[in-house]
């Protein structure tokens, strides 16, 4: 997560060797170097060349993944939902690089590139499910959604008043 890294390493030869890590000479203590390098969001490439006084090259592809950013929870689903059925069917997609991890009220669902669907029971009034998701660098996320299973019918009208002469009836559920 971090904005600077310290690549290190040994550099072995009989003769005087010299270091270069993104082209910039870096200081030998002995046969060891060590330096720190700026790194930018996403993947982060470095070569590390090592020359010999016979002018004998050996290189390395050093590759560093900065990733500061969680993971993208997409709905799709309205966040808050009434409904009158037993079932419900959530929705949604998660978008990152580094996903390591998906979870729907703390049960792990395998890793999916296509949206992650799942239907839930409903226990009567409100229900909340929680979708975190965490990448390689511990970068989190998560999002809920409320449904409301509403399976209580509206009571029958007991009283009904009315005004004569009027055009209206207003009729109140008590």
């Amino acid at each position: 997560k971090d904005s600077v890294y310290t690549i290190w390493g040994t550099a072995l030869d009989f003769s005087p060797t010299e270091v270069r890590i993104a082209g910039m000479p870096v200081t030998l203590y002995g046969s060891n170097f060590s330096q720190d390098v700026l790194l930018s969001e996403g993947l982060n490439t470095f070569i590390v060349e090592a020359r010999d006084a016979a002018g004998h090259l050996t290189s390395k592809i050093v590759e560093i993944v900065r990733d500061t950013t969680a993971p993208l929870i997409t709905l799709g689903v309205a966040e808050t939902s009434v409904t009158g059925v037993s079932t419900f069917v959530l929705g949604w997609d998660v978008a990152d690089e580094n996903l390591t991890q998906v979870s729907l009220g703390g049960e792990a669902m395998p890793l999916s590139t296509s949206g992650y669907q799942k239907t839930v029971s409903l226990q009567s009034g409100n229900n909340t499910f929680i979708i975190r998701a965490l990448d390689r660098l511990s970068n989190e996320a998560s999002k809920s959604i409320n449904v409301f299973f509403d399976d209580i019918p509206p009571q029958p009208v007991t009283t009904l008043r009315t005004i004569q002469n009027l055009s209206l009836v207003q009729i109140v559920w008590q």
